[in-house]
């Protein structure tokens, strides 16, 4: 199964993306700071990564380096 880390600050989105997802068979991996996103990839591989660019403090374009 692939394994996908979702990043958004808006819970509503992250939900409705988790949800889409989950249903065609992904493995989600949820996160709503993009502080808790990079300590998730610390630690785990994925296959994708679907993450907002514009969030508070770290923006999607620092997760990405």
């Amino acid at each position: 199964m692939q394994k996908i880390l979702v990043v958004d600050n808006e819970a509503s989105i992250l939900t409705v993306l988790s949800t889409l997802l989950k249903a065609e068979g992904y493995e989600i991996v949820p996160a709503r700071e993009g502080a808790k996103a990079l300590e998730i990839l610390k630690t785990n591989e994925f296959d994708l990564l679907i993450c907002d660019i514009r969030m508070q403090p770290i923006d999607g374009m620092e997760i990405l380096k």
